[in-house]
């Protein structure tokens, strides 16, 4: 075998290649101390895919272009599509297992996966605004396949490029023509791909067109190695360790600017592919039957390596102890795939011509896609194995109360986007028991939407009405006069029109209650820089007091309708090290006997106190200055006393992340918030708690 002819009809140094880089990518799924850069690998095997795609349609010329065509999405569908089918299957199947069905990994999931089926995940993962990066997506049962519907986009126009250059007719000067083509696409590419890398990373990750320049660099390769010119004599003479030491590095130790790291680890490939020759030690180490065996499993492999590790999140998790069962096992179902469904798939003679071939690929993923949609709509629910929905929704939700049109996506607004506002009053208010009764007016911020817990109890089981309204990271009240970068104009705006709406529909009997996140704006958390109208910078106590000089002007206009104003204290708000495992992953189940360890929060009492001490102290002291001002303080139910103060109450988890509540945690709220309205003579309950 000569890795430099054109005409060679295999390198088995790519499939060592293909060894590598799926190593990096497992390696970096499992644990990304392991290999930080190791995600990249991906970006190897688009290298790979533009090189091997080129060389074989070069040794299939032909004059009609809807036979070679035919002959080219033949050949690509009976290589991906039956591995990707029966592991999409086999993957959902056992995830409605262990997955919740209320769970939002459940929709997206499933959602991915039918997306998959069709070439289109990676277009879905970015509309839905998925970072590759975040925790959220190492639950997703299919975001690895986002680099297949990259490719798949790539193969719709690649053959074009082939014909209309003359290359795939075997033409004079038809490498050339594709060369100067693909170099002039690709460039644009990677200008896309920069300019996206700030503007919108997700697009620069996820989308064909910012990913062309790799794929177009693999088929360059193939074209420099099948001229044989200076070029390639000149690297034929450099030792390929030269440029395998350094993407080996990349791959597995550094830790680099994720720009930088993928243009450094496409140019050595590139330099790879060209440079290889028989003889080498690089050649030698990746031509060594293990290497060769796990590239040609790489397909298979980095397909179900990602099912494993999900399915374990939502399980036993990964642990030290677990991982060498976990490799296993991607190991075996890589090679049981490959085996029995990969290559009898690729070397089976399917039925009729290869347009028949292609028509039964398609017609197989519409009869899977449809299959999982209707399992997803008809059999979910009955399908899990945990814990029924009624007895762990509460510590996974918030913001919502069941069985009622009062959800985050009626009552909320997020920068501009939300219901029109006379639809939501209309949805976010449920009545009183009797006509006239006592009625709860909730404004705030995210903090007002997180009371939904409370809420529920307060009107199932004291009859009382009320109303939830509020905006994402926007306080009540929002003083024209205080400006930070962090309010978006249509969101203050918004939150004006919900003061005023409010204010205007004030009736004796009513209580206005207002939750903020206070210690995000004015303590603990440092993002926000405070301005006047005038644009003049204000220090955090200056702006603290020029809020504080606004809620007592809000509670002397419901003071003129005999209205009095509940303030909620700061609640505790816990420091993380990372983002929060989904909490779904947080009740114990019997199949996940050892819940994340991300799931505990804890912080000392003692200093969660003096953190939020200055904002009690100055809510404290407008009280006194207004009396229908009332202040409710949540952090000694939340927090009893102890030297420790956790996001687990009685064995169950009561905060949503490391600042909201969950429906669990407003519910241990309800009996203390219900003495505090009764104390003050608010209103009159039939019951006391």
């Amino acid at each position: 075998m000569s890795t430099g002819s054109a005409r060679s009809s295999y390198r088995h140094d790519i499939d060592g290649l293909r060894a590598i880089a799926v190593l990096a990518v497992i390696a970096n799924h499992v644990n990304k101390s392991l290999a930080p850069n190791g995600f990249l690998g991906v970006d190897v095997f688009f290298l790979i895919s533009g090189y091997v795609i080129t060389s074989s349609l070069s040794r299939r010329p032909a004059t009609n272009w809807s036979d070679w065509l035919a002959s080219f999405y033949a050949r690509r569908m009976k290589r991906l599509m039956p591995a990707l089918l029966v592991c999409i299957a086999v993957t959902v199947l056992l995830g409605s297992l262990v997955i919740p069905p209320y769970a939002p990994a459940a929709g997206s999931s499933w959602r991915t996966g039918i997306s998959a089926i069709f070439g289109l995940s990676n277009l879905y993962l970015h509309s839905t605004a998925t970072d590759y990066f975040a925790e959220s997506s190492d639950y997703n049962l299919f975001t690895q396949t986002w680099s297949l519907g990259v490719e798949e986009q790539f193969y719709f126009c690649f053959p074009l490029l082939l014909w209309l250059t003359g290359f795939a007719q075997g033409r004079v000067h038809g490498a050339r023509r594709l060369a100067l083509t693909i170099g002039g696409l690709g460039l644009g590419s990677l200008v896309l791909y920069l300019a996206l890398a700030d503007r919108d990373a997700a697009g620069a990750f996820f989308l064909m067109p910012a990913r062309f320049w790799e794929l177009g660099l693999g088929c360059l390769a193939f074209l420099t190695v099948q001229r044989r010119g200076r070029l390639h004599r000149l690297l034929q003479r450099v030792n390929p360790l030269w440029f395998a030491l350094p993407l080996v590095t990349l791959l597995f130790v550094l830790k680099a600017w994720i720009t930088t790291a993928t243009l450094a680890v496409a140019a050595l490939t590139w330099l790879l592919l060209v440079a290889l020759r028989p003889g080498s030690a690089v050649h030698g180490l990746l031509t060594r039957p293990i290497v060769l065996w796990l590239g040609g499993l790489s397909y298979s492999l980095y397909l179900w390596h990602w099912s494993v590790l999900v399915l374990s999140r939502w399980t036993i998790g990964i642990h030290p102890w677990t991982m060498p069962g976990q490799l296993g096992l991607m190991l075996l179902l890589g090679w049981i795939s490959y085996r029995w469904i990969e290559t009898p798939g690729r070397q089976a003679r399917w039925p009729g011509s290869r347009a028949a071939t292609i028509w039964v690929g398609l017609g197989a993923a519409g009869l899977t896609a449809l299959t999982l949609l209707g399992f997803e709509r008809t059999a979910l629910a009955t399908v899990f194995r945990g814990r029924p929905a009624a007895s762990t929704r509460q510590e996974v939700e918030r913001s919502t109360i069941p069985g009622t049109t009062v959800t985050k996506a009626n009552c909320s607004w997020y920068r501009g986007e939300g219901p029109p506002l006379a639809q939501s009053s209309h949805l976010c208010t449920l009545p009183t028991r009797t006509a006239g009764g006592p009625r709860l007016l909730v404004l705030g911020d995210s903090h007002a939407g997180h009371l939904t817990g409370l809420l529920e109890r307060l009107h199932r089981e004291d009859g009382i009405g009320l109303r939830l309204l509020y905006v994402h990271g926007q306080l009540v009240p929002l003083s024209p006069e205080l400006e930070t970068r962090a309010w978006k104009a249509l969101d203050k705006a918004q939150q004006a029109r919900l003061i005023k709406r409010t204010m205007a529909e004030l009736q004796p009997g009513d209580v206005v209650v207002v939750s903020n996140f206070l210690p995000s704006v004015f303590g603990i958390d440092r993002r926000n820089r405070f301005a006047d109208e005038r644009g003049q910078p204000l220090t955090r106590d200056q702006a603290y007091a020029l809020w504080l000089g606004d809620l007592e002007t809000l509670a002397q206009r419901a003071a003129l309708k005999q209205v009095p104003v509940v303030v909620l204290l700061p609640m505790p708000k816990f420091a993380r090290g990372r983002d929060l495992p989904p909490p779904e992953l947080c009740v114990q189940e019997w199949f996940r006997p050892l819940l994340d360890p991300g799931c505990e929060l804890q912080a000392k009492r003692t200093q969660l106190g003096r953190e939020i001490q200055v904002l009690t102290n100055g809510l404290k002291a407008a009280s006194e200055r207004q009396p229908n001002l009332l202040l409710y303080d949540p952090f000694p139910v939340l927090c009893p006393v102890g030297p420790t103060c956790r996001n687990y109450h009685g064995g169950r988890r009561i905060f949503f992340d490391d600042d909201h509540l969950n429906n669990q945690g407003g519910t241990l709220l309800h009996g203390d918030f219900r003495r505090f309205l009764n104390r003050h003579g608010l209103l009159t309950l039939d019951h006391q708690s």
